[in-house]
């Protein structure tokens, strides 16, 4: 699996079967190349092979390497930034996108349930905990006496509040 960073777009994951990806990328001496045959040779420069496929996808834009690869038959995607996910089509379609009020951390947009049940439907009850919330009560349930717990906060061992 391969990450290249092209001229403009964004990031993209390429996961290509030996022979299709270089050759979709238009390098196919790296098939018969003594430094990266057999695969042993490859494995060692690899951060050398790296440099060239990334030095390869700078020369187009995302979109133009998306539509050779999947033409070429090689599994690839656009890495899209946090903010991109919650844009999605396909998310935005399925209603996957949670908008929910954190109480200590205001406004958060997050996934929402995977799973749509008709007769027990997915609710969100409570909030993640802040770090440390609940690590006394944790603690208490896994048997530690209060001196126990105490000394673990006071040494900084956990975060309790």
């Amino acid at each position: 699996m391969v990450s290249g960073s092209p001229r403009t777009g964004g990031i993209l994951r390429v996961r290509s079967p030996r022979a299709q990806g270089p050759k979709a990328l238009g390098l196919d001496q790296l098939l018969t190349d003594p430094r990266y045959t057999p695969w042993s040779n490859l494995l060692a420069r690899r951060g050398e092979l790296i440099e060239t496929l990334e030095a390869r996808f700078r020369t187009r834009t995302t979109e133009e390497w998306l539509k050779v690869l999947v033409e070429s038959g090689v599994p690839a995607g656009r890495v899209n930034s946090g903010r991109e996910v919650f844009e999605h089509p396909q998310l935005k379609l399925n209603g996957v996108v949670m908008d929910t009020r954190h109480p200590r951390a205001g406004r958060l947009r997050m996934m929402g349930f995977p799973l749509r049940l008709t007769r027990t439907p997915a609710r969100l009850r409570r909030h993640a905990p802040a770090l440390g919330a609940d690590t006394r009560a944790v603690l208490r349930d896994l048997g530690y006496r209060p001196a126990e717990i105490r000394r673990l906060v006071g040494e900084r061992v956990v975060r309790g509040r």
